[in-house]
């Protein structure tokens, strides 16, 4: 077990990417036992994000009041957009007397407008090429799917979340058919709801004074600055992979060798 994280003393909080779901733990946990440590907490999905009345914000406070709910110290671990829901949840918690332990994100990269995501169509399509070469058509498949459905909604625009609350039935029916397609739908929603927030976050950075740490890709360096700010005590580590394979088997020894040296001072 990580001697450096003693998992009897507090909960670590897992907070996902846009997309939602949980990240696999082995990433970070090379046992059952070690992985008992983590509690994923699960995003409330696209018929919530496009309500009219919800907000980024409104996410934070709910998400800080399950894990206060918890009592004692915490920690929080977020994976890409999780990474600045977890600093957020972590200021929140802080003002609700609850102590932090300490904050992880892993490449949190920058998102400055909602159609924003590290990388490019190039390499959309290397990696279905590659796909193709390994034989595998099955992911193929679930790429070229998730390219085509991430298009439509691009097309959309700013209009997706009125569309769907003008057309909930449709949508369902859609989501149920093609759980890939409720997938972009839910990453699209939340996205255009917390770019805005975001901006408000860093124009006034309320500095949170705990121990820290960036694991990121090289891809996402551009990042360092903003989370420093917020951040004075993170530690930046480059890992291995790409934002997209961070959680593939062969990523896995790095990572966990990354967090262990990144969350030593979690006492």
């Amino acid at each position: 077990m990580n001697p450096s994280v003693d998992a009897g003393s507090f909960r670590i909080a897992v907070l996902s990417g846009a997309g939602g779901g949980v990240p696999d733990l082995r990433a970070f946990a090379a046992t059952p036992a070690e992985a008992a440590r983590f509690t994923p907490l699960i995003y409330p999905g696209w018929l919530r994000y496009a309500d009219e009345e919800f907000s980024a914000q409104a996410l934070v406070h709910e998400l800080a009041d399950e894990i206060a709910g918890w009592g004692g110290r915490v920690a929080i671990l977020g994976f890409s957009l999780g990474g600045h829901l977890g600093y957020a949840v972590a200021l929140r918690l802080r003002s609700l007397g609850v102590e932090v332990a300490g904050l992880c994100v892993v490449d949190s990269f920058l998102i400055a407008s909602p159609n924003m995501r590290p990388g490019s169509i190039g390499r959309h399509l290397a990696r279905l090429r590659a796909s193709v070469q390994s034989g595998s058509f099955g992911r193929f498949a679930t790429q070229a799917r998730s390219l085509f459905c991430r298009g439509l909604l691009r097309l959309a625009g700013g209009r997706v979340a009125s569309l769907v609350r003008r057309s909930r039935g449709l949508f369902r029916a859609a989501c149920a058919a093609d759980p890939v397609f409720e997938y972009e739908l839910s990453m699209r929603l939340l996205i255009r709801a917390t770019v805005p927030w975001l901006g408000e976050l860093d124009r006034s950075i309320v500095p949170l004074p705990i121990s820290a740490a960036h694991l990121r890709t090289a891809g996402v360096a551009e990042s360092d600055g903003v989370w420093r700010e917020r951040c004075p005590n993170i530690a930046v580590v480059e890992i291995s992979g790409r934002h997209e394979s961070l959680f593939n088997p062969e990523n896995f020894a790095d990572m966990r060798r990354a967090f262990a040296s990144a969350t030593r001072d979690w006492r």
